[in-house]
């Protein structure tokens, strides 16, 4: 269990749910440097959000998915206990006591010792 140092408020509430083999449009995009390794895609629905480049097999502009990816932010509090089950590139996917999931960003968790 990792203590959240931060409160993270979710940003993107209408987050991005991808099947692998979907074909995405891929814009990368700036964001802060510990972030690097997100780009910025365009669903054929027309929605549009942060997908890992570890999740895509890129090709000029066009992404397709090697997994099943979901968006979904988590909103935690100064504090909360949360499990981490995964990071990727300066970001977190964690478990809340609720059960519920989502990203949030690695630099709002206490650090390991």
């Amino acid at each position: 269990m990792r203590k959240i140092r931060h409160a993270y408020d979710a940003i993107y509430t209408d987050a991005i749910v991808v099947a692998k083999g979907e074909v995405v449009v891929v814009q990368k995009r700036e964001t802060k440097p510990e972030w690097a390794g997100w780009v910025w895609c365009i669903l054929a629905n027309g929605k549009s959000g942060w997908i890992s480049e570890n999740y895509l097999k890129i090709n000029g502009v066009a992404g397709i998915l090697l997994k099943d990816y979901d968006a979904r932010e988590a909103s935690v509090k100064t504090g909360e206990q949360v499990k981490v089950l995964q990071i990727e590139s300066g970001w977190a996917w964690i478990r809340k006591a609720d059960l519920s999931e989502g990203w949030i960003p690695v630099e709002n968790l206490e650090p390991t010792n």
